[in-house]
């Protein structure tokens, strides 16, 4: 999958709390790349990360006072380094979907452009009719979001 974001100016659109990349995975291997495609800072708006935050694999989000960004508390990080990344256009990201990370709100007069591409091995496919296996209990969290954001969740297997 692939998506471009654009975070205008004081829009709240795309500020995501502390989370891991559950939504829309369908499989235990995947990487994520996130590409600046202008400056992005404090100011222009981007990503503060934890490094090493995805060694323990999926943490289920442990605050749902806004069910539409279910998120991971601080708490979980205190044990990692925070990161804000600060990057000019071009170099790529490329990170575990299991990474802690949150956006950094864009408080310039521009348009913050990204582009963030998922890839997923179709090799790894879980086995979706046990619930105890990972991505079911990933799916369980996306399904919870979506109702929250009043989408309709459907995945062919």
């Amino acid at each position: 999958s692939e998506m471009c974001i654009r975070d205008r100016p004081g829009e709240s659109q795309h500020d995501n709390p502390i989370h891991q990349d559950i939504y829309n995975r369908f499989s235990k291997l995947g990487m994520r790349f996130w590409i600046p495609l202008r400056k992005v800072d404090s100011t222009y708006g981007s990503m503060r990360i934890w490094p090493g935050s995805h060694v323990n694999g999926f943490i289920p989000p442990n605050d749902y006072s806004n069910s539409y960004y279910p998120k991971i508390q601080k708490e979980k990080c205190e044990s990692f380094e925070e990161m804000l990344l600060e990057m000019e256009p071009g170099p790529a990201v490329i990170f575990d979907p299991m990474l802690f990370h949150e956006s950094v709100k864009n408080v310039s007069d521009k348009i913050k452009f990204v582009a963030s591409i998922d890839i997923q091995d179709i090799g790894a496919l879980p086995n979706f009719d046990d619930p105890e296996d990972i991505i079911s209990k990933m799916l369980k969290v996306t399904k919870e979001r979506d109702k929250a954001r009043n989408k309709s969740y459907t995945f062919n297997r």
